[in-house]
């Protein structure tokens, strides 16, 4: 089983005085050499995936499910409220394009499926975010908020990231 640790965060996502506080109680140390880790493969994490990959950062992107956007799947057959132009993020349509693809129309509403088939599964397939892929990936949580600290161990075909 691959391990990767994951001692301290260096950022979080919550507002700026909150997030001060929490660095304070983190020590100094260098994160340069940390990849992101990204859980969840649908959309939003294939977009973040998508836009660290333009940027030239490393990151890990884990999914529980055995193929990107795995629980649309459940709800394929549904038709989206919104336009693929509302669908589609950025980074990830300028890396696409660079490899062939071609956009949906953009005021065309696409199913669940749709979604899979012509955005997410041909980004997964990209070489930039494919060779950071983990499918078949648990996360779980089994100690207090207070006393974590992040240990992701990985491997392709079974993975669980444990957060202390």
């Amino acid at each position: 089983m691959k391990n990767i640790e994951l001692k301290q965060p260096s950022s979080c996502c919550a507002a700026p005085a909150i997030e001060q506080d929490i660095m304070k109680q983190q020590p100094n140390n260098n994160f340069k050499n940390k990849p992101v880790v990204i859980i969840g493969a649908g959309p939003i994490g294939l977009a973040a995936a998508a836009n660290l990959a333009e940027r030239g950062e490393d990151f890990i992107l884990l999914e529980s499910g055995t193929h990107v956007g795995h629980n649309i799947s459940d709800w394929g057959h549904v038709r989206l409220f919104s336009p693929w132009q509302y669908n589609i993020d950025k980074a990830a349509a300028r890396l696409l394009s660079k490899h062939g693809w071609v956009a949906p129309s953009p005021d065309a509403l696409p199913t669940g499926q749709e979604l899979l088939e012509k955005y997410l599964l041909p980004l997964s397939e990209l070489p930039e975010i494919k060779s950071k892929l983990i499918l078949n990936t648990k996360c779980s949580s089994d100690q207090p908020k207070r006393h974590r600290q992040n240990e992701i161990r990985a491997s392709r075909k079974q993975s669980f990231c444990d957060l202390y």
